[in-house]
């Protein structure tokens, strides 16, 4: 008895609650990199709800048409164990016009759980629905999943985005300007204000800064999810 609360004690300590977090960030081997959840060839049918005068216009509008062509579709992503291995259960991604995109995953007990990708932006799918992903093998992805849970996804012709310098991005409440993506570190430092939408003539002087390094562990979170946000997930 004593060695159980002795051991529920130590793992209390700030030194032992960081090993115990430390685990899955160790074992990153492809840093800085996200994925997309959604088929390229799939996002048209999001556009029907801007088309639907024109899909049904030889139905006279009718409510069968509008039930037919506004229906959402959903495609699913098998996960696997390891690269082609045994199922782990999987992500459903949902495609409704008007509604956008919405994922789930489905674990392999069959629990569902909605989830919000790692990079989302509810205005900009097409290219915002991405989940973190920490080590690839050709088309191969091993995802961060809701929960703690990893697997291994075939993402062929997926759109694949890494941090890239002079990215524009945001941890917490402070945003950043990428300087420099490293082996399993970031240069970045303070965004300036003004910078990165100055245009016209107004011509932007950068002020003196001091560059920061950022570790995989302020990064990611202890579920291996990337914190960090694109900045202007648009356009400025």
């Amino acid at each position: 008895m004593r060695r159980i609360i002795m051991m529920c004690l130590l793992l209390g300590l700030p030194g032992y609650a960081m090993a115990a977090q430390s685990d899955c960030r160790a074992a990153i081997k492809t840093p800085f990199g996200l994925v997309a959840l959604y088929d390229a060839d799939a996002m048209n049918w999001l556009e029907n709800s801007n088309q639907f005068g024109k899909l049904c216009e030889k139905e006279a509008l009718s409510a069968a048409c509008a039930a037919r062509v506004l229906a959402p579709q959903t495609r699913m992503i098998e996960l696997r164990e390891t690269p082609g291995g045994k199922p782990a259960g999987s992500i459903m991604v949902v495609y409704a016009p008007a509604n956008g995109l919405s994922a789930a995953y489905i674990s392999p007990l069959s629990h569902v759980q909605y989830f919000k990708p790692d990079d989302y932006d509810p205005d900009w799918g097409d290219v915002h629905f991405h989940q973190t992903f920490i080590a690839r093998e050709g088309d191969w992805f091993r995802l961060a999943l809701p929960g703690g849970e990893f697997g291994w996804a075939e993402r062929k012709g997926a759109n694949v985005k890494y941090l890239e310098k002079g990215d524009y991005v945001s941890l917490s409440t402070h945003a950043y300007m990428v300087l420099e993506v490293r082996a399993k570190t970031l240069l970045i430092r303070d965004e300036q204000e003004g910078e990165a939408c100055s245009s016209g003539g107004d011509r932007f002087v950068l002020k003196p800064y001091e560059p920061r390094e950022l570790s995989l562990y302020p990064i990611y979170d202890e579920g291996c999810h990337l914190r960090l946000r694109y900045t202007y997930p648009g356009a400025c």
